[in-house]
């Protein structure tokens, strides 16, 4: 009779205790990783809503303003940002959004909506530094306008304290920011503007 080849109980064991050395170590190395790349994904929205409010305008040469929305239609009096935002046209100047649904038609004198971002996934917080108060926006050059004194006048943004901060249950050591410039780019940083670690709630 022909012996089947197999595995002996003790083998299997081994085999198995190995394994589960192996996941021991690499479950911590992936969490880390999908952490990461999610902070990084929703800190490239933020930036895509802000890279599409300079570019609007710009080509619109009129005041595009970005604010916290938990509702996705009116601006949020917070400094938290995770709970969704809207950027939109600021026709009147009155540094808020008034919804209408003719303000994306040409030649349209109200509030025109651009984009909407709904609360982000998972349990991280996304915060203003205080440069930005409660809301940043562009003005028709691309220059970067802001509200630290959240008193609904638009002023020269500080690029020092004009950062927004992500984090996630890994605490200020793990955390990732994006800064805007003077002239209304944005990066994504590992450090405040000046040089200091970034804090997290």
């Amino acid at each position: 009779m022909r012996k089947v080849a197999g595995f002996t109980i003790v083998e299997l064991m081994i085999t198995i205790a190995v394994a589960g050395v192996v996941m021991g170590f690499a479950l911590p190395a992936v969490r880390q990783f999908l952490q990461g790349n999610r902070m990084t994904s929703q800190l490239n929205m933020l930036a895509s809503s802000l890279a599409t409010a300079r570019s609007s305008a710009i080509t619109q040469n009129a005041r595009v303003l970005i604010c916290p929305s938990s509702d996705g239609s009116t601006c949020t009096a917070t400094t938290t940002w995770q709970n969704g935002w809207i950027a939109f046209i600021d026709r009147n100047n009155d540094f808020a959004h008034t919804l209408s649904a003719s303000g994306c038609n040409q030649d349209a004198t109200t509030d025109c909506l651009l984009t909407r971002q709904q609360t982000l996934t998972g349990s991280n917080t996304l915060t203003a530094a205080s440069g930005v108060g409660n809301m940043l926006g562009y003005n028709g050059t691309g220059t970067g306008i802001c509200d630290a004194n959240k008193d609904k006048t638009p002023e020269s943004c500080v690029a020092a304290n004009t950062y927004f901060t992500i984090c996630d249950t890994r605490g200020s050591g793990s955390a990732r920011g994006l800064a805007i410039s003077n002239t209304g780019r944005s990066t994504i940083i590992d450090k405040t503007p000046t040089g200091s670690a970034l804090t997290c709630p």
